[in-house]
């Protein structure tokens, strides 16, 4: 048994239980033991990690936060510390364009343009580490407001994963390739405006 294997289950060493009690503690039991395989089986934390896996996991992680304020605040400089020049990028799954970073940027400063509100909430993050390169897959919930040309607010969100191959450079980690994934669409997207 695992590293709890001292512990007696519930009811040892006393009068065998009576009526309900009885099956409720045999199913307290039978949890313990199960609990315990799991233990002795499976590494609850999984493998220790070095400070360099901290400290790269902690600067991927601030590099995705970067982005989402870079979108949300519309700040293209601060978009730009965060993908490579020669970076790739497909939002398609979501009604976007897909393109070279250079593209992609123009497309979003022009797109973003009539929006009074986004909020890119990351949610849940995996890194898989290979020496300087990483790829992560992130959780996304994103309410917008589209101002429309009457003035009337638009509101709608995106749910996505981001699935992201970053690479490390010698000014810390950046976007090679982003596509998103899995993206829904809650509210329906905003009539394109008439010419």
């Amino acid at each position: 048994m695992g590293p709890h294997s001292g512990l007696a289950p519930v009811g040892a060493g006393a009068a065998p239980p009576q009526g309900d009690k009885a099956a409720a503690s045999i199913e307290d039991s039978t949890r313990l033991e199960y609990a315990e395989s799991l233990v002795s089986e499976v590494p609850l934390t999984g493998q220790m990690l070095s400070l360099q896996e901290i400290s790269d996991r902690i600067q991927i992680q601030d590099l995705l936060t970067r982005y989402a304020l870079a979108i949300d605040t519309k700040d293209w400089v601060l978009l730009d510390t965060c993908f490579l020049p020669d970076a790739t990028i497909d939002y398609t799954s979501t009604g976007g364009r897909k393109g070279s970073y250079a593209e992609i940027r123009k497309w979003l400063t022009e797109a973003l343009a009539p929006f009074v509100a986004t909020m890119h909430c990351l949610g849940n993050t995996t890194v898989d580490l290979e020496g300087d390169s990483a790829r992560a897959r992130t959780y996304l919930w994103n309410p917008m407001g589209y101002q429309k040309s009457d003035g009337e607010i638009h509101w709608f969100t995106v749910s996505a994963h981001y699935v992201d191959d970053i690479a490390r450079t010698p000014h810390g980690w950046r976007i090679r390739h982003r596509v998103i994934e899995n993206g829904t669409i809650i509210g329906g997207l905003p009539e394109a405006p008439r010419s």
